[in-house]
């Protein structure tokens, strides 16, 4: 594990524990304080940027209360692009040993929480929030670093509702626990340490190699992200508060649209309410909709030329299967064979997945004139 998520694993302990000699009402603002000074003492850039979007946030929500002017929500949205596209350019804006110093911890997520207060409260749909609201969800402990991408209606509605059952609290601790197991020893040991140490001796070279590389990097990832999310929802669970989950058996999808249902599922379905929704909307065109969308997720991740042909990608693989979803021939082979056409679309899904880094690294050389 990074040094950083150890920090953070050591600080939601220390702070479950003084938790308890803080007076029931002020639990809450406890956990918020934490979570800020956490930020400021091992990512203060990143508390300064959460901070200022906080305030632009909580000032925009207020104005969305007394005046039909969209500025307010305008500005929140410009920052929060803003912020996540110094992130995204994180590596190309500064060197290795700049980012250990200017570290931009959480910046993906916080950017995204500002961006969905701001679109709620225009919508009308978060009347009786309050800046106290506000600063409990931004700065939450658990889930300052690697999200979830909570909802703050519901976050809000548990934090009045919170009740600390001990059952909650070691069923918490208990799935922290496997989060940090699937993390550390499955990702790490097992299959960064021993799996991709054998291939890189023993496994195939040119595309080949790419593509077993490419499997074993979306399982490496599964294991890492889905470890660390149930290391959040955990904590968060002892603590008394719900939040949404991550990730639901995506290896189980029936096909792509299915997978990204299931994968990430804060992030597609904010890439689903906020880009893909209202351009569909707006044009009544699901085609660049999707792309848009696939483009954002993409960025989300890194702002590259990488992750425009990776977003093309992906967005393709959906269209593409929507189109199968409406041949006669898959609906003969549903009626006639479904047990078969169901474990051959989970292979052609995990397929097409495996395929991502490898296809697009080779578009990439191509376009480029480098040697694939």
């Amino acid at each position: 594990m990074p040094e950083i998520s150890l920090l953070w694993i050591a600080w939601i302990l220390s702070s479950l524990l003084v938790s308890r000699l803080v007076p029931m009402r002020l639990r809450m603002d406890w956990m918020a304080a934490a979570g800020f000074l956490f930020l400021a003492i091992h990512a203060p850039w990143s508390c300064l940027l959460l901070s200022a979007g906080t305030l632009l946030t909580a000032w925009a929500v207020r104005q969305s209360k007394t005046s039909r002017s969209q500025l307010p929500l305008l500005l929140v949205v410009a920052y929060s692009a803003a912020t996540l596209l110094i992130h995204g350019l994180r590596a190309r804006l500064w060197g290795a040993e700049t980012e250990a110093v200017v570290a931009l911890v959480g910046a993906a997520y916080f950017a995204c929480r500002q961006m969905h207060v701001a679109f709620e409260a225009y919508a009308g749909r978060l009347p009786g929030l309050t800046f106290a609201d506000q600063l409990r969800y931004q700065f939450f402990l658990p889930t300052i670093l690697l999200g979830p991408i909570h909802r703050i209606k519901g976050f809000t509605r548990s934090c009045l509702r919170r009740r600390e059952q001990p059952g909650d609290f070691y069923a918490g601790l208990e799935r922290a626990l496997l989060g940090s197991a699937k993390v550390a020893v499955i990702a790490n040991l097992v299959v960064e340490g021993v799996v991709k140490s054998w291939l890189d001796i023993h496994g195939p070279s040119g595309f080949a190699g790419a593509y077993v590389s490419g499997c074993v990097g979306w399982i490496s990832l599964y294991f890492t992200f889905a470890g660390y999310s149930d290391i959040a929802i955990g904590f968060a669970r002892s603590y008394g508060i719900p939040i949404e989950e991550n990730f639901n058996r995506p290896w189980q999808a029936k096909n792509l649209i299915d997978f990204w249902q299931r994968w990430h599922m804060t992030l597609s379905n904010w890439c689903r309410d906020y880009v893909y929704a209202p351009l569909a909307a707006a044009t009544r065109r699901h085609g660049p909709a999707l792309l848009a969308a696939m483009l954002v997720m993409g960025f989300w991740h890194e702002v590259s030329v990488y992750y425009v042909v990776w977003g093309l990608y992906h967005a393709s693989g959906i269209i593409l299967c929507r189109k199968l979803q409406c041949s006669s021939l898959v609906h003969r082979l549903a009626e006639r064979h479904p047990g078969m056409l169901r474990a051959a679309a989970r292979s052609a899904t995990f397929a097409w997945l495996a395929g991502s880094a490898p296809v697009v690294t080779l578009v990439l050389d191509l376009a480029l004139g480098r040697p694939a």
